[in-house]
């Protein structure tokens, strides 16, 4: 359009047609009104992010922004928003997206919101923004465009959760027939109200039910049930690598080395297997208040933390589980120590691995001390036992 006022313009003063200079002088206007307005409105719009949500790999989720118009005139029409995704660690199989969302109109001192679905395959942490505002309101003959939120924050994805069969809870029973459990009588204050019993010896009078020993002229007491408190160890080994020879003694921990062995397809499916995995039971098992999961992270670095059912606690252990970064192979053995250190050696220990159980990767002299307590088990997400126990992928693992 600036291409043909221009030529009117330069052909009417040549040629002295007045229609032709009219003709550009309204397109001239038109141009400056379309830029004016444009710019106008986004220099009064404002946009203030949302709390990114919990994300899972391959689950759809959104992510909310909010649009607020300060003029107190001016209505702002045809507001689009367009987010950049980016991985914060560069990586072959994540690669950068923008994502756009909008809202058609907001009218002079007020707001609205907007939203725009995502689906990251991968998990990790990524960074959202900057963002960028523009519009091309009334006519579309030009768009302007303004930078609204340069600060990027973070987005973490966890991994994905799994669908396990009812059966899924005999990967973490103990030698004794069950997980590690502690039970202890409750207080008024401890546990879920059972029903009424007759008062015995031993009970507290805060227990004693008023009403009812009044209506049957006898002693009634208030009966809670007993908290249970499973406690286990989960370590994830998150490690690939060529397998050592027979008969060598392990290598020193090179977990924090640079040199990770190229991982082929296979491998690095069932290395997130594993972590899936992990991300499940840490899931299921936090469900209940009372439990107590320790769980160790070995990657790049190994990590250790104690998981309630605490949101905090959880949100914690699953980002730590995003982000684990895969080692080159080698011993478990201070990542084990620690574990026993936090849970004790009496708990039993799950080992979440990709590979099959490597005897020289548990050879210490600090293990062997502990050989006749220590209740570990190792489970190859690549075994057809764990394998059975996997219904496919969901993204709610507590049904």
């Amino acid at each position: 359009m600036a291409f043909i006022a221009a030529f009117a313009l330069l052909g009417g003063a040549l040629r002295g047609f007045n229609l032709l200079l009219i003709l550009a002088g309204l397109l001239v206007g038109i141009l400056i009104l379309q830029w004016r307005l444009a710019r106008r409105i986004a220099e009064v719009v404002r946009v203030q992010r949302l709390e990114p949500p919990e994300a899972f790999a391959g689950t759809p989720f959104a992510i909310g922004m909010v649009v607020q118009n300060t003029s107190r005139w001016l209505p702002a029409w045809l507001v689009m928003l367009h987010d950049s995704v980016t991985p914060a660690v560069a990586s072959n199989g994540r690669q950068a997206a923008t994502a756009t969302s909008g809202v058609g109109f907001v009218p002079a001192g007020s707001q609205r919101s907007c939203r725009y679905q995502c689906r990251i395959a991968r998990r990790g942490r990524y960074r959202l923004g900057p963002t960028l505002l523009s519009t091309g309101f009334p006519l579309g003959l030009s768009t302007a465009r303004r930078q609204v939120l340069t600060e990027p924050i973070d987005l973490y994805v966890y991994p994905r959760l799994l669908q396990l069969e009812p059966r899924w809870e005999r990967l973490l029973e103990s030698r004794t027939g069950g997980l590690a459990v502690t039970a202890k009588r409750s207080g008024i204050s401890e546990g879920d109200f059972y029903g009424l019993r007759e008062w015995q010896n031993g009970d507290s009078q805060r227990w004693i039910h008023w009403r009812t020993t009044a209506r049957l002229d006898e002693l009634a007491v208030r009966q809670f049930e007993q908290q249970r408190r499973h406690e286990i160890c989960l370590v994830v080994d998150a490690s690939w690598g060529p397998e050592p020879a027979a008969n060598t003694e392990p290598a020193a921990n090179t977990r924090d080395a640079g040199d990770v062995p190229e991982a082929d397809e296979t491998s690095q499916q069932a290395l997130e297997r594993a972590i899936e995995l992990a991300a499940t039971l840490l899931v299921k098992l936090t469900q209940a208040p009372t439990n107590r999961v320790t769980l160790v992270v070995a990657g790049r670095r190994t990590e250790t933390m104690v998981v309630t059912g605490a949101g905090v606690s959880i949100q914690r252990a699953m980002r730590a589980l995003a982000e684990v970064e895969a080692a080159p192979r080698g011993e478990l053995v201070a990542a084990l120590s620690a574990g026993i250190e936090l849970t004790g050696s009496d708990r039993p220990i799950a080992v979440l691995s990709p590979t099959a159980a490597d005897p020289w990767r548990l050879r210490s002299a600090e293990l062997d001390l502990h050989a006749e307590q220590l209740d570990l088990r190792w489970l190859d997400v690549t075994s057809p036992p764990i394998q059975n126990l996997v219904r496919g992928d969901a993204s709610d693992a507590a049904t």
